[in-house]
């Protein structure tokens, strides 16, 4: 049974030094976990490149395979368990691409029960907090379904990053609010947080309506492999 980590700790990512086997300029990145579909950055096994870990995890499919940016139809996905017991998606490629850039379309993580694709802001929430040691139900985290029934989402994590962040930078763009197992989309005068005399010793807030100016940000089309 896997440990229950706390917000404030790493996810349980692994790098490729903490392979069996792995190519030793690639040591020390971290091996990726993906969410939808996304472009992703393989990390290099074997040092003659046959070999790629485009997850670290089961995934739904690999659907374009690029070296140095030029598409190939030389390849095949592997998914397996790896000596530790972990499963991983590789891709292998019929000519070795030696020191090259290896890169993947990938459509991510399977959902554990379903083997659907998890893509939508609760099932990637629901997957990251099972990841870290979370017991999760299927109804955690519902108002997301509610609330953005038809956001699907490209995400991936190939950094190490806290769990509190990792369900932040899914919900935190939309514009939601959260705490375990609750999530919904922050109505106008929602509070953010609630803190009492055992948190902070003095509480003083203020409201000026100096300089008031609305601005949008739009981010969209973001290519994880570079």
């Amino acid at each position: 049974m896997s440990t229950r980590r706390l917000l404030t700790e790493p996810l349980p990512m692994r790098r490729a030094v903490d392979l069996p086997e792995y190519r030793a300029d690639a040591a020390e990145r971290w091996l990726p976990w993906v969410f939808g579909r996304a472009h992703v950055a393989a990390v290099p096994l074997d040092a003659t490149g046959q070999d790629w870990i485009v997850a670290d995890h089961p995934v739904v499919a690999v659907t374009t395979v690029s070296v140095n940016g030029q598409p190939t139809t030389g390849y095949e996905l592997i998914q397996r368990l790896d000596t530790t017991g972990h499963p991983v998606s590789i891709v292998r490629l019929s000519r070795p691409a030696g020191t090259a850039q290896v890169t993947a379309r990938v459509a991510g993580r399977r959902d554990e029960h379903s083997g659907a694709l998890v893509e939508s802001p609760s099932s990637i929430v629901r997957a990251l907090a099972a990841a870290a040691g979370w017991q999760v139900g299927g109804d955690d985290y519902a108002g997301l379904d509610d609330d953005y029934p038809c956001v699907v989402l490209a995400h991936v994590i190939d950094t190490e990053i806290t769990l509190r962040e990792a369900i932040g930078a899914i919900l935190h763009p939309l514009g939601a609010i959260w705490r375990p197992g609750v999530a919904m989309r922050a109505q106008p005068g929602m509070p953010q947080a609630h803190y009492t005399a055992r948190e902070v010793e003095t509480i003083r807030a203020s409201a000026a309506l100096a300089r008031i100016a609305s601005r949008a940000r739009v981010r969209y089309g973001l290519d994880h492999a570079t």
